[in-house]
Order: C-alpha cells, then sequence, then structure tokens
C-alpha cells in the first residue's frame, strides 16, 4: 500500500498519461490487487474454518462457535468490499 505522498504522485502522473495507458494501468492495479485480496481472503478463511472445525472435534462449544461467526464475518465483509470496490464500467 502507498502512503500519501506517493498516492498523489502515482494520480499526477496518471493524469499525463493518454487514455488508453491510464485504463491499462487501472488494470494492472486492479489486478494485483485482487490477487493481494484473494491471497489474504484464503489466509484468513483457512484460519476462520480451522478454528470451528477445531472447536467441534474438540468439543469446545466456544472455539467452534467463534470459527462459526469467524467464517460468516469475513463472507460478509468479502460481499461488502466486492460491491465497493468493483471496477468502473467499460467505455
Amino acid at each position: 500500500m502507498l502512503n500519501e505522498t506517493d498516492e498523489r504522485v502515482l494520480r499526477h502522473l496518471e493524469s499525463d498519461l493518454p487514455r488508453s495507458l491510464t485504463r491499462h494501468a487501472f488494470a494492472v492495479r486492479a489486478r494485483a490487487e485482487n490477487i493481494r485480496w484473494r491471497t489474504v481472503l484464503v489466509l484468513a478463511g483457512s484460519t476462520a474454518v480451522l478454528t470451528f472445525v477445531t472447536g467441534l472435534v474438540a468439543g469446545d462449544g466456544a472455539l467452534g462457535c467463534l470459527g462459526f461467526l469467524a467464517v460468516c464475518a469475513l463472507g460478509f465483509f468479502h460481499a461488502w468490499r466486492t460491491k465497493r470496490f468493483a471496477a468502473p464500467p467499460q467505455e
């Protein structure tokens, strides 16, 4: 993730580029962000499912409930993020 100064410089450079290159830069940036998000999603999902299964196998209801709530929260957050950061329509 870029800090504010780098983000401003990047936006300034993108504004100087021709429109076709700007769309390409956006596509590359969006793809990198999707790959990063999928990695986080897989790791967090695996952890939540592992917590749920461990709670069930160990007979610990609190741990199983915590894992179930983590899976639900992850699903809701993913749905929210997908809607909020959807790619803009193609021109």
